[in-house]
Formats: C-alpha cells, structure tokens, sequence
C-alpha cells in the first residue's frame, strides 16, 4: 500500500549510511550561484527499491500536473526524467536562493518534502513565500529563473526530501522514461 511504500521510503532515509555531505559557496550573489550545505543520495542501480518508490511518486504528481496543465502541452510532452536524489538537511543546513534555469525551457522541478518532524528548513520562492511543510508532498514548477527558490535553514531535526527534473524530446538530459 501506499502508506508502506511511505514507511519504507522514511525508514530509508533515517537509517541510511549512503548520504554524501556537499557544500556551495559562492561570493556572488544570484540566483545562477549557490551558498548552502546538505547531505545527497544520487539514487542509482544500487538503490533499485527506493529509486523505484520515488519514481512512483514522481510520475503521480507529473499526471496529475498533466490533468490540470495537459491541455497546453503537445502529447507525450516530458519524456525525459534526470535522475532522483535524496536529501537529507541536518541542523544548520540550508540552499541559498536560486534558480533551475540550467535546463532548457519548459523543464519542470519537483521537490518532494518526505518527513514534517523538523523546524526551520522551509522551500520559500522569492524570498518570503513559504510553502507549508507537510510531509508526503510533491510540489510541482517550471525550472526557470521566474521561480527562485530556497531552503531556509533547518534549527531542529532533519528534514529529508527528493529532488528530479522532467523534460521533453528537445532535451537531451538522462533517462528516456519511455524505454
């Protein structure tokens, strides 16, 4: 069910070993530069059952996108997915602003926040708009420099998410979701 996939994919998280601690640290300030640190799992082979139960719920949320969006789209729109990482932010931790601009246009971010036992740690666009935090979310936008976003730093506990991009045929960014 459902809900053990979640437990499962929590689990996972808490007890892993597997996550790589990175920083960015930039002197110039935009949202093409990064400052911050967390820890990152990039899911691969090795992680079939998790990579397999985030894809899962990747795809959930890219159909539902494509119900309330689909009509603006051309058929078969995003056919490539980069990969997934998981996240892991440790007290402390925090991505300064910026954006997803790195892929070509019409890309989509989705951020999916895990676990809400921690404080601080929100994703906030443009400085001041904060999403609540609730865990087992997927939030869904374009991957363009319109949509600066951040992790506020997390004061308690840690807060776990994952992290994939979609695009389509004109991109050539990882994996053909439809091989």
């Amino acid at each position: 069910t459902a809900k053990e996939e979640y437990e499962e994919l929590i689990y996972y998280c808490k007890t892993t070993n597997d996550f790589i601690r990175s920083s960015a640290k930039s002197d110039i300030e935009s949202t093409a530069h990064q400052n911050g640190s967390r820890c990152s799992v990039n899911l691969s082979h090795t992680h079939n059952h998790i990579r397999d139960l985030l894809c899962k719920s990747f795809f959930e949320a890219l159909d539902k996108s494509k119900n309330v969006y689909g009509y603006l789209l051309p058929d078969n729109y995003y056919t490539k997915v980069s990969g997934y990482s998981l996240l892991k932010y440790e007290k402390g931790d925090y991505l300064s602003k910026h954006s997803d601009f790195d892929a070509e246009s019409g890309s989509l971010t989705m951020s999916y926040n895990i676990n809400d036992d921690y404080a601080g740690g929100e994703l906030a666009f443009w400085g001041d708009y904060i999403i609540p935090t609730e865990k087992n979310s997927i939030h869904v936008f374009p991957s363009c420099f319109l949509y600066p976003h951040e992790i506020k730093p997390v004061i308690e506990g840690n807060r776990y998410s994952a992290i994939t991009w979609f695009g389509y045929e004109k991109m050539n960014m990882g994996i053909d979701i439809n091989n």
